[in-house]
């Protein structure tokens, strides 16, 4: 009778008559139906689904590993639900006990699917359903957020990677939430690529150079101008000086091209007289330069409202006055040449007295 009743948990204690022991079951433990663990569970308890509920106002499960060696882990972990303390939050975490830290934090109200990870591998925030390694889905411009929050010394900064239906981007969120990068949605394949070797490309996947720019002549140009507010009206936009340390190469097949026409003389040669070569320097730097002023050039190589100039349009102007001061030229040489002839040939006549 007094083993059955230790067994039981409950012992005879003289003067104190039964009180209640700690049980030590020195073999494994089969349990044919459903177990209940805390303070609050009761008799009758109503399972329904579950095979082991725990049940009291402070959960807790700790995995206390008694390894001594210093060759073997011996970090104790514990399962946490809830604050214990009035009016504090709702939550499941896993907590490194030794550190006292919470590593894992799964508040209360999440949405359905706030992580999954499928039988790919793959891991969903927000969908049941990721097609990807890492698939972020949301109603409202879906992100990621990269944050340097300064505790190990360095300055802090964050950016935000998003996108929605007006663009995919890049944000600064430190510096006033600027976006310095952004695509539009429905822009064309290959719209900026850079290769393996070094080489940048717009409109193609093979550059030829270290900047290669595959599109029409109306498409292509360069806008060097100074700091004033300019609305870009070509593919490539250079507010400030442009460099280039290789070959620019501006496409000009025929097959490009529509009303093609030829350049007067008397106009070119107008637009050459008109022209009014300057010595400036842009704003916000020293350097001197010579050139022109966009508004000022006559309308056949720039027009005022693309407040820009053409290297293409001034070497087709030159080319056109070249072309006519060499016609100019060959004419006075046949003249020269005639005049030589007879000159020469009265001083031939004059020497032999005639």
């Amino acid at each position: 009778m007094y083993k059955q009743v230790v067994a039981m948990g409950i012992m005879w204690v003289a003067g104190a008559g039964f009180v209640i022991a700690d049980q030590q079951i020195l073999d494994d433990l089969i349990v044919d139906g459903s177990l209940a663990v805390g303070q609050d569970a009761v008799n009758g308890e109503d399972f329904g689904f579950d095979t082991i509920r725990l049940k009291e106002n402070n959960l807790r499960i700790h995995f206390s590993d008694t390894s001594t060696s210093g060759s073997f882990p011996s970090t104790d972990w514990r399962i946490v639900i809830n604050d214990s303390s009035n009016g504090g939050d709702n939550y499941f975490a896993i907590e490194d006990a030794d550190a006292g830290r919470l590593v894992f934090r799964v508040d209360a109200g999440a949405p359905a699917n706030a992580l999954k990870v499928d039988g790919e591998g793959d891991v969903g925030i927000g969908l049941e359903n990721p097609v990807l390694e890492l698939h972020v889905a949301g109603g409202d411009t879906p992100g990621l957020r990269l944050e340097q929050d300064g505790t190990e010394g360095w300055t802090p900064q964050a950016w935000d990677l998003a996108g929605n239906e007006d663009n995919f981007f890049i944000r600064d969120v430190t510096h006033a939430s600027a976006i310095p990068f952004r695509i539009q949605p429905g822009a064309p394949d290959n719209a900026l690529t850079v290769k393996a070797s070094g080489k940048t490309g717009i409109g193609t996947w093979n550059p030829q150079a270290k900047l290669h720019v595959e599109a029409s002549v109306n498409e292509v140009g360069a806008l060097l101008v100074g700091p004033a507010t300019v609305v870009p009206t070509t593919t490539l936009h250079v507010e400030g000086n442009a460099y280039i340390g290789g070959t620019l190469e501006i496409a000009s097949r025929r097959a490009l091209k529509e009303n093609i026409g030829s350049v007067s003389s008397d106009e070119a040669m107008a637009a050459f007289k008109a022209l009014e070569p300057v010595r400036f320097n842009y704003i916000g730097e020293d350097e001197s330069q010579l050139g022109f002023i966009a508004e000022d050039v006559p309308e056949l190589v720039a027009t005022k409202n693309r407040r820009s100039v053409s290297p293409m349009d001034f070497s087709a102007l030159l080319t056109r006055v070249v072309q006519d001061q060499q016609q100019t030229i060959d004419r006075q040489q046949a003249t020269i040449d005639t005049l030589s002839q007879r000159l020469e040939a009265l001083e031939k006549r004059l020497e032999q007295g005639e």
